[in-house]
């Protein structure tokens, strides 16, 4: 399977919050904090295992700025390298990885960006029930034009983010119940249009616990609870708060073509300043992978959660889904089709966005480590306030490679 990064097509213009960040509940599909390897590693007399890969694409946007009238068009160049190094111990394994984001438009220079990130994980196992994963990271990133309520400068919003999270688990793979208890911290600092960005600079830190019980062979129910507290640096931010979640959800590996999880419960996050409500109702996050056939997958994302205001109103509820197929027609020639439907209802201003977006990709195999592509998608957001309407079409031509 080849997976090297790529260079997003046919997403939203979103700004990436301190919550986002913060990765709660995030781990990768076997439940390790540890990166995933990808292509051929090579492996060094010390043991250490390299691995490295390259994406490079040249594309098209016709609405940079998201913007609903007078667009700005620009091609693109983009470098995506990946690299991360593994070791291992008994049972114990560490991965230090990084990758890059390396864009030039040829029309607009102002939008270039670069950005980075570094993370250093560990999956540790104590004995057969007692585990540690962790992770410190380092990211630099921007919030493109157009993609927060803030006033748009003539350069992107750019932030460099710490962020650290341990997770212990006590139970066996196979045992009727295990715990796991999470904490974490992060810390989101902009570095450019601070009269504008400098409401942005915050600090979070959390902890959570979720209780896993396994009521089938290969299905199990949860019980998770979170804490959240952040804070905002800047001493007029109405945005500081304490967020508390309680979810109940099922994890599944029912059979060799279904797999997922889904967690439902109940949300409040309250706002440190007395004259700004809480935002409290229902909250869910899942997802869904079915392989019909060995070489098709469908995989099906929803989430439902509250961001804090970037400029309007007191908070978004935000609802999104996505779904996107997978598919290996021969050997090298492969597919994808994906569509995304998206809700943001704003809370103290009369503004209610709802998003869509559509993308088709082929894929043909050069080697079995060189893959190129062909990619297209067109992303829509209809506002019932002026001025928020857009349209965006976007297309890529990429080479990707790994050792």
């Amino acid at each position: 399977m080849f997976d090297t990064p790529t260079t997003s097509v046919g997403k939203e213009s979103r700004a990436v919050s301190i919550y986002d960040l913060s990765g709660v509940g995030q781990v990768g599909e076997d439940g390790a904090f540890t990166a995933p390897g990808f292509g051929a590693p090579r492996r060094l007399e010390s043991g250490l295992m390299l691995y490295a890969g390259v994406n490079a694409g040249y594309g098209y946007n016709d609405n940079l700025l998201s913007a609903p009238s007078n667009t700005l068009e620009s091609s693109y160049y983009a470098i995506q390298p990946a690299l991360m190094a593994e070791a291992k111990k008994g049972g114990d394994r560490y991965t230090l990885g990084y990758t890059g984001n390396f864009t030039r438009y040829t029309d607009t220079s102002n939008d270039d960006f670069n950005n980075h990130q570094l993370a250093l994980a560990g999956d540790n196992r104590f004995t057969t029930k007692s585990t540690l994963g962790w992770t410190l990271g380092y990211a630099q990133g921007v919030d493109p034009r157009g993609s927060t309520d803030r006033p748009q400068s003539a350069e992107p919003d750019r932030w460099g983010a710490w962020n650290a999270r341990a997770m212990y688990g006590y139970g066996s793979a196979g045992a009727q119940g295990r715990i796991e208890l999470e904490g974490n911290a992060t810390r989101k600092r902009y570095d450019n249009n601070l009269i504008y960005t400098e409401a942005g600079d915050g600090d979070l830190m959390g902890l959570s616990g979720r209780f896993i019980y396994r009521v089938m062979p290969k299905t199990s129910a949860v019980l998770e609870a979170r804490h959240a507290v952040s804070d905002y640096s800047l001493g007029t931010s109405t945005n500081d708060n304490s967020d508390q979640r309680y979810l109940v959800g099922v994890v599944w590996d029912a059979t060799a073509k279904t797999s997922g999880s889904f967690k439902l419960g109940y949300m409040n996050r309250d706002y440190d300043q007395a004259s700004k409500p809480s935002a409290s109702g229902s909250t869910w996050e899942g997802g869904i992978k079915w392989s019909p056939l060995t070489y098709s997958v469908f995989d099906l994302k929803t989430v439902r959660t509250v961001n804090d205001s970037t400029g309007l109103g007191n908070f978004i509820h935000t609802t999104d889904s996505t779904l996107a197929w997978n598919h290996v027609w021969v050997s090298r020639f492969s597919s994808r089709l994906s569509l995304g439907y998206g809700k943001d209802d704003y809370d103290g201003i009369a503004r209610n966005d709802t998003r869509s977006s559509v993308g088709a990709g082929v894929f043909y195999a050069l080697r079995p480590n060189l893959r190129t592509g062909l990619e297209y998608s067109h992303v829509e957001r209809d506002s019932d306030l002026s001025g928020y309407d857009y349209t965006r079409n976007t297309a890529l031509l990429s080479l990707s490679g790994t050792l």
